[in-house]
């Protein structure tokens, strides 16, 4: 056979690159291959354990990663399509699209699961009154019984009261319930907890509870030329706890420029005179429980004083000590 010449060798490769590199050549196979850009794989776990993403270049097949976990779940897959779960992904495919794929997880319920996986029983001022509880529902999805099953918490341990310790053996598809309620006179933070539902044979479910009790903080906001007659009625009476050491209620007052010696003043109580507090950045008065002078049990006033163009400006604000 006649060996190509160099001009000729050349000549064909130059031709090759230029294809490769211009939509000239469009349809040659060397721009199909040049033009592919490797694809974003991510998965929706559903509710699951994390699955980090991929990358996959064109042609190539998508690494199947290991099956993620749920609690009182099984795991059936991995779907192109979410809710429906009709297209399950087949990881011998080679991928060819254009566009980035995600895949999302398919549960069943199995084992032992709860009606509540989380619950927020929400945000409650320091004096809130007791809470409504949360009913959980345990349903034992396998086709033998559960045996024996106990209830555990742990975190906030004394934050949360459960109704029961123990559920009796549950056959196949049998429930039970119990409840979990905050306590009253938590102290203000975020109160957590974990509630374990398990037997002894591996056989676990859990649920976890968070509950939030937030400082005090009664803002007012008057306007002073009509404060002589202000109407503070819909704030209602406050209350101070003296058996929660160191809680306090504080007033604060927004007011406009010209008004100045702010002046709070509550009545005394024993063998205290009033109690005052006064200056012209005094815009703020926090009623505390530890003070002697008036924090005997009963009905209290608290008056705030203000002047402009040295007239006086005067609102009593009722609050009650109790124990």
């Amino acid at each position: 056979m006649r060996k190509m010449g160099k001009p000729v060798a050349v000549l064909f490769l130059s031709t090759l690159v230029l294809c490769f590199l211009h939509s000239s050549c469009e349809n040659d196979p060397f721009h199909e291959l040049y033009n592919q850009r490797p694809k974003s794989v991510s998965f929706n776990a559903n509710g699951g354990s994390k699955v980090e993403q991929q990358t996959v270049w064109y042609g190539k097949v998508v690494v199947k990663p290991e099956d993620p976990t749920r609690s009182g779940h099984k795991f059936e897959g991995w779907y192109e399509d979410n809710g429906t779960f009709t297209k399950q992904w087949d990881f011998e495919k080679r991928y060819t699209d254009e566009n980035d794929l995600t895949l999302h997880a398919k549960w069943i319920a199995s084992g032992l699961t709860l009606s509540h996986e989380t619950h927020n029983f929400g945000q409650v001022t320091h004096d809130y009154p007791a809470q409504p509880p949360l009913t959980v529902t345990v349903t034992n999805r396998e086709a033998l019984p559960t045996g024996d099953l106990t209830i555990t918490i742990s975190g906030d341990t004394n934050s949360f009261a459960l109704s029961r310790t123990a559920i009796d053996s549950l056959g196949s598809g049998e429930t039970a319930t119990f409840t979990v309620t905050p306590e009253t006179g938590l102290d203000d933070r975020t109160h957590s907890a974990t509630i374990t539902v398990s037997n002894n044979d591996n056989l676990s479910a859990t649920l976890t509870v968070t509950f939030t009790v937030s400082h005090t903080e009664i803002t007012i906001t008057l306007n002073f030329e009509e404060i002589q007659n202000a109407d503070l009625s819909y704030l209602g009476t406050p209350t101070i706890s003296r058996s929660g050491t160191g809680y306090n209620k504080t007033y604060q007052v927004n007011v406009p420029s010209g008004y100045d010696n702010y002046k709070w003043e509550v009545d005394g109580s024993g063998t205290y005179a009033a109690y005052r507090e006064e200056g012209a950045s005094q815009n703020s008065f926090t009623l505390n429980v530890n003070n002697n002078y008036y924090n005997t049990i009963g009905g209290h006033s608290l008056m705030l004083t203000v002047r402009k163009n040295n007239l006086d400006y005067q609102v009593n604000i009722p609050f009650d000590i109790v124990d």
